[in-house]
């Protein structure tokens, strides 16, 4: 077994010069850019930047956290009445025709910004449920 005695340094000296002389040496191939992102350990996210120098996970995260920090203008008050804009012409028996036009005005009403997207939501379910009612009774008869 040959040991090349010339690859080592024989003194700290040495070795402190070799170190220096690695360190101002341009490097071959330039680092790809790195995500500016640092975890609570202090590493960096090793993915590639995308936007303002982050990857995308972090730029969304960034920008959920910055969303979820502004506060709304205005609130929206579930417990409204809203029955005179969404059910005008209130009948006994609800057609298809009616539940449909019952859908259209709750879009409205979303739109505008007077009903919150979760009533909007269980709304809807409710109305097509209906609808659903009307088809399977039509094609019954």
């Amino acid at each position: 077994m040959n040991i090349d005695t010339q690859a080592f340094p024989s003194s700290p000296a040495e070795l402190a010069i070799d170190l220096a002389v690695a360190a101002a040496a341009p490097a071959d191939t330039p680092t790809p850019p790195r995500c500016e992102h640092h975890y609570p350990n202090g590493s960096r996210c090793r993915l590639r930047p995308t936007q303002l120098g982050l990857c995308s996970r972090h730029f969304l995260e960034t920008r959920l956290n910055k969303a979820a920090a502004t506060p709304l203008s205005h609130t929206i008050d579930d417990s409204t009445d809203l029955s005179p804009e969404l059910l005008p012409e209130l009948s006994e028996s609800s057609s298809a025709i009616d539940i449909s036009q019952f859908l259209a005005r709750l879009l409205v009403q979303l739109t505008k910004g007077r009903v919150s997207p979760r009533r909007a939501w269980v709304l809807n379910c409710i109305g097509s449920q209906l609808l659903n009612g009307h088809r399977r009774g039509a094609r019954r008869m």
